[in-house]
């Protein structure tokens, strides 16, 4: 009865596991017109933040094959500040089947305000939030991003951008302490072009 029981239980969680893996699409939620991003980070924890709440979403093909719009909210408890961020994309080649289906034409904006920890990307994963937080670097920045990337048939591509950012805040948190690095506010700007030569966009990304 014991073996039964738990053969059951395997099955049940092996069919838990199928329609959750249906339902989540590498880390989105199709709802109607918008796919609900990151889903793993919409809670999590942090000595700074405390536990931290975030929605983001972007819209789909479904909504249009050329124009993509995505934002983002989150909210800490310790610290009691709102974090945002909001981007527009168009692609303007002919026959456009995403934002970057290619060869494609596209325009980004990008604004976000929020947090960040330069070692540790992955900071606002429900699963990697879970680990020592003895020791590390916390920031928070404004940034702005303009690009345009224009690809070829043949693969290559080009990229022009600008960025400004401006580091608010940077501090260490070292042993339940923590210490301010800045005393006033650090801006940056950049522009370039990148250039780059991908044969795997024309396979992978043909109809996306």
């Amino acid at each position: 009865q014991q073996i039964n029981n738990n053969k059951k239980a395997d099955a049940d969680a092996l069919i838990f596991q199928d329609n959750v893996n249906s339902f989540v699409i590498n880390d989105k939620i199709p709802i109607g017109y918008i796919n609900l991003t990151n889903v793993f980070n919409m809670v999590s924890y942090n000595p700074i933040e405390g536990t931290r709440f975030r929605v983001s979403a972007e819209t789909n093909t479904s909504f249009s094959k050329r124009l993509a719009i995505s934002g983002m909210v989150a909210y800490g408890t310790k610290d009691n500040k709102l974090k945002y961020s909001a981007g527009v994309g168009y692609n303007f080649a002919r026959k456009a089947k995403g934002l970057y289906s290619f060869p494609c034409s596209t325009l980004s904006l990008i604004y976000s305000n929020n947090t960040y920890m330069p070692s540790y990307p992955n900071y606002d994963v429900a699963f990697f939030s879970l680990g020592d937080w003895d020791r590390f670097y916390f920031a928070s920045k404004q940034e702005a991003n303009a690009s345009f990337l224009q690809e070829f048939p043949s693969t290559f591509a080009f990229r022009p951008f600008a960025t400004y950012q401006k580091i608010n805040d940077f501090w260490l948190y070292d042993n339940e302490t923590k210490y301010e690095l800045i005393s006033k506010p650090i801006k940056n700007y950049s522009f370039g072009t990148e250039l780059s030569f991908s044969p795997y966009r024309k396979e992978k990304f043909a109809f996306n």
